[in-house]
């Protein structure tokens, strides 16, 4: 175990998210009057235990939700999903899918071969499921039961279907996220509703304007019915050759860390989400 870790675990929670924030923002987190969308997330994180979440924030157990709401069309099939990797005769699917863990953020593998390395993968999805790191040993993750989903690749090429990531307040989308080339030289733009061009920076350089997709207003309506209960999610929604369908649904991106970019603008994201009654006590673990 790394030193951070011993720490990260030793530490009352809001300290050693406040000093994760402080790495990668270079400022001191204001939990108890939060401002920025961040400050906000972490907010959330530490003092809102909502059961609803759980499930939505399953890869698997998401898509009853999804298909209720939305149809079952935006849903991307589940060809396999269970505790682990099945045996070896019943892995018949056809190439190219991915595997992926239904709880964890960026655990993922495509697979584009008929005879894949399955000792290796055997390994990374173990390692999926037992993961006991900092912050998953952590409310939500603590709650969420570890699982494998195998799916079809919904790319052309080896290449992920653009990527659409809509932040939505209260039931309206107040933001979108476009990702571009996700997997090569990665690059962000952030529009507003009406597809404007927002002058926000985060993590990647900006891909600049863009043209919207073509089902923009489709994808719209699905994110706010989706968000619809919550003060903010963010809903993540591909556009492929077969039309839009649904990614995943956070309620913590970026696990409240990295900054929106410059400040003034994080802060404008931040006003969009009303929070009423803020907690200052840490949620009943």
């Amino acid at each position: 175990m790394r030193a951070s870790e011993i720490l990260y675990r030793a530490l009352p929670e809001h300290l050693a998210v406040s000093i994760q924030h402080l790495r990668h923002a270079g400022r001191w987190p204001d939990l108890n009057n939060p401002k920025t969308l961040n400050e906000k997330i972490l907010h959330k994180r530490l003092f809102v235990r909502d059961p609803r979440m759980i499930p939505l924030m399953d890869k698997a157990l998401v898509k009853q939700r999804v298909a209720q709401a939305i149809g079952e069309s935006w849903t991307i099939p589940t060809w396999f999903s269970g505790p682990e990797l099945p045996p070896s005769e019943q892995r018949t699917w056809v190439a190219p899918y991915m595997i992926k863990s239904t709880h964890g953020s960026s655990q993922f593998e495509l697979v584009d071969m008929a005879e894949p390395d399955w000792d290796r993968l055997e390994r990374l999805c173990s390692s999926w499921c037992n993961e006991t790191r900092w912050p998953y040993s952590k409310w939500p993750y603590s709650e969420m039961s570890r699982g494998i989903i195998v799916e079809p690749f919904v790319g052309e090429n080896g290449v992920p279907p653009p990527d659409f990531k809509f932040f939505v307040f209260d039931g309206l989308v107040g933001a979108i996220q476009a990702d571009v080339d996700r997997w090569g030289e990665h690059r962000v733009s952030y529009f507003d509703r009406d597809w404007n061009l927002l002058n926000i920076t985060r993590q990647y350089p900006s891909a600049g304007n863009l043209e919207p997709p073509e089902s923009l207003g489709e994808m719209i309506a699905a994110a706010e019915t989706l968000g619809n209960g919550f003060d903010f999610v963010r809903v993540d929604l591909y556009e492929t050759r077969n039309g839009p369908r649904f990614g995943e649904m956070t309620f913590f991106p970026g696990s409240g860390y990295k900054p929106y970019e410059p400040l003034h603008e994080e802060l404008k994201l931040g006003a969009h989400w009303k929070m009423d009654g803020i907690s200052r006590q840490p949620a009943a673990r």
